[in-house]
């Protein structure tokens, strides 16, 4: 059975939630590669300039986990996702899009510039071409 993990960075300069996210490695494997992605040039979104950002301060944002399903599916995944960021559009989130399956949208439209495959090919219903 599938383990689950909604998770959220928190912006240490300003003490609050930007991004909200979905995995099913450990969020520290997860938490590492959003960290990771900065030093990739084909990556140039919303999330990795205030990532970048926070690290130019010295600081970096702060994991935190929302919420930890068991026996999880994909589908409860992407709709835990869209719930959590539903519920936290006052906050200046840098996430691209709504969350959940809106993801292969994201995939068809940035796959070339933004998108790591490896993290998204593991979407059963969402495999980039």
């Amino acid at each position: 059975d599938m383990k689950g993990y909604i998770y959220a960075l928190k912006c240490p300069i300003i003490n609050k939630i930007r991004y909200i996210g979905q995995t099913i490695q450990k969020p520290s494997y997860r938490y590492n590669g959003h960290l990771n992605e900065i030093k990739n040039p084909k990556y140039n979104t919303k999330k990795v300039n205030w990532i970048k950002k926070v690290l130019r301060n010295n600081l970096l944002p702060e994991l935190i986990i929302l919420e930890e399903i068991d026996n999880c599916t994909r589908e409860i995944l992407d709709t835990r996702e869209i719930y959590w960021i539903s519920q936290n559009k006052n906050l200046p989130l840098v996430n691209g899009n709504d969350g959940g399956n809106n993801v292969c949208k994201a995939i068809q439209k940035y796959q070339k510039r933004t998108i790591d495959r490896k993290v998204y090919s593991l979407r059963d219903n969402c495999v980039p071409k």
